[in-house]
């Protein structure tokens, strides 16, 4: 990216997640000295089309592999190589106060944008540039792709601790039935069959603990208990809630939001712990409305972050609108 990009993207950067010193989401506890020549040239692909570097703590066979996994996998960037200085700036933290990029010099730093992330060295130098996709799916292999690079620019090279495959992961999407795990124990049934009932609508909101840091969402989760008893009335689909426990950043979150709720939910909440339901149902952010037909096809969509919360009265008119639309569109394509 050019230098001028770079002064663009850098005053909308996520302090919260910015200014990262290491990628511990994959990097474990140093492991003895990996065999390294000290020579730059030796991190170059191994072949034309390979992009795992090769002091990668991997076999060339390994390497190999993960190249093939990476090239055919449209979710994930293999990254592009940069040799630029980062250019500096300072911005104001979460905690209100001054941080600045010059602080972290010496270090390596993974600076996150919503759609990119660049790996900095310890001179300060641009290394490595990650466009990142909309796939919860692939957020742990970005995580080893990410630690992997920053293993390369450490001293010693430690191990990185994952061994995922980079091959595209397989998708859930709304006509499939299935089940995921329930907060609180149990699992909760998705899809449009239920066992022991026929097949129908159903509404799922997707969202993660960390969103009430953006929107009022506990208060918001309350309030959907109020659609769920008008949708048992007025024969409308019922309310499934879905965590995306791909990006939680602890088991623990999940409970402890429901934990701090004015009274319990009316609504089952599943946990999506893979990130596969969220790719499959076509989620493209947080908090996330998808209403599905009961032949599985998504006919309605509601993005939070960006449309805002729904009242109760405006869920209701919404809901049976989308589902009169999909059933008159049905009509005419039967002809």
């Amino acid at each position: 990216m050019r230098r001028a990009a770079f002064r663009e993207l850098a005053p909308r950067a996520v302090l919260a997640v910015a200014l990262t010193v290491l990628a511990v989401c994959a990097l474990g506890a140093v492991s003895p000295a990996a065999r390294a020549d000290g020579d730059p040239g030796s991190d170059v692909l191994v072949h034309q089309n390979l992009f795992v570097a090769a002091d990668s703590n991997i076999s060339i066979p390994q390497q190999v592999a993960a190249s093939a996994g990476l090239a055919g996998n449209p979710d994930l960037d293999p990254g592009t190589s940069l040799s630029e200085t980062a250019p500096g700036f300072t911005l104001t933290d979460q905690f209100g106060q001054p941080a600045s990029l010059s602080a972290y010099r010496g270090k390596v730093v993974i600076l996150a944008f919503n759609d990119s992330e660049f790996v900095i060295n310890q001179q300060g130098r641009l290394a490595k540039l990650y466009l990142t996709q909309l796939a919860y799916s692939a957020v742990p292999q970005l995580g080893q792709l990410l630690a992997n690079e920053v293993s390369t620019l450490l001293p010693g090279h430690p191990a990185v601790h994952s061994h995922l495959s980079y091959d595209q992961v397989a998708t859930v999407g709304p006509a499939a039935s299935t089940t995921v795990p329930e907060a609180g124990g149990g699992y909760v049934s998705l899809g449009p069959s239920q066992p022991g009932e026929p097949s129908q609508a159903r509404l799922y909101l997707f969202f993660a603990s960390w969103d009430r840091e953006i929107t009022s969402l506990g208060g918001q989760l309350d309030a959907l208990n109020a659609y769920q008893s008008a949708a048992a009335a007025a024969r409308l689909p019922g309310l499934t809630a879905i965590d995306e426990g791909s990006v939680e950043p602890s088991a623990s979150a999940l409970p402890s939001l429901l934990a701090g709720l004015r009274q319990p939910l009316s609504y089952p909440v599943g946990i999506d712990g893979s990130g596969q339901i969220a790719d499959g149902y076509g989620v493209q952010g947080e908090p996330y409305f998808v209403l599905a037909s009961a032949s599985g096809q998504p006919i309605w969509t509601w993005e939070v972050s960006t449309s805002g919360w729904l009242s109760t009265a405006s869920l209701d008119g919404h809901v049976p609108a989308a589902l009169a639309s999909a059933a008159k569109t049905k009509t005419k394509a039967d002809g």
